[in-house]
């Protein structure tokens, strides 16, 4: 079974960052349904790390306890950055699909108010993913009052 594809960097076919993506037709774009194309599963892995992550535990009505606790653990006062890199190796390495992760580099921005998180992971069938391979860089951004 596939995901749909979600868009990451806007077009003028793409607008909306967040919407489902659709191809030049017209037509949504499913990823990740036929695991025997390792580029196509590794782009579906890689979206499904990306959605996890920006996921702010507690944001989906139907299961609050669902995402990545942002709030509670990373965007307090004093929070450690082995511990933030620990939250975020666990997101990752819970995802369906990934087997492990194989590097994670973290860059803080202060005056953004933003963290970019640059990952390199192995899937379950052995190929390497990175967010590098992403349309746009993957950034987390803290709110204000935060």
């Amino acid at each position: 079974m596939g995901n749909l594809r979600i868009v990451t960097a806007t077009s003028t076919e793409n607008p909306f960052v967040g919407d489902l993506y659709l191809d030049d037709s017209g037509q949504l774009e499913w990823i990740g349904s036929d695991i025997s194309d390792a580029e196509d599963y590794s782009r579906m892995v890689l979206q499904r790390i990306r959605c996890r992550l920006l996921l702010i535990r507690g944001e989906w009505y139907m299961d609050q306890r669902v995402g990545t606790p942002w709030r509670e653990k990373v965007w307090v006062k004093g929070a450690s950055i082995d511990v933030i890199r620990r939250i975020i190796e666990q997101v990752a390495e819970g995802t369906p699909g990934v087997d492990s992760v194989d590097s994670l580099e973290l860059t803080l921005d202060a005056t953004h108010r933003t963290m970019t998180i640059d990952l390199v992971a192995t899937t379950d069938l052995g190929t390497v993913l990175t967010t590098a391979d992403l349309d746009e860089p993957l950034i987390v951004e803290m709110p204000y009052g935060g």
